[in-house]
């Protein structure tokens, strides 16, 4: 497993970026999103490619990640939804370690 050292926003905050665009471009590939007029996209998928495509299943992409070659790992990741007609929006929060305690509500 390779562990990609990445900076964070500021000390104490989360980190700039996980992703790779490639990783991208195939997790939506595989969750049937549709990359949009003049977007990346898969420029020719074999069959065995094609048969793990799924208009009826997310993706999750996992990056493990630290600041420095020595330092502690910590796991980033990405979901991609494929699109539907859901009346509402699904979100995700993360509390942090200094503030394990405090709640967390956000309307959207």
């Amino acid at each position: 497993m390779t562990v990609k050292e990445r900076h964070r926003e500021e000390e104490g905050r989360g980190f700039q970026v996980f992703g790779e665009p490639i990783h991208r471009i195939i997790a939506k590939y595989f969750a049937g999103i549709d990359p949009g007029e003049g977007k990346d996209n898969l420029a020719s998928p074999n069959a065995e490619t094609k048969r793990h495509r799924s208009e009826h299943c997310g993706v999750i992409l996992l990056y493990p990640v630290r600041e420095k070659a020595e330092g502690a790992v910590s796991v980033g990741f990405e979901l991609f939804f494929p699109e539907n007609d859901l009346p509402f929006d699904v979100n995700f929060t993360v509390r942090r370690k200094n503030e394990r305690t405090k709640i967390v509500i956000e309307n959207s």
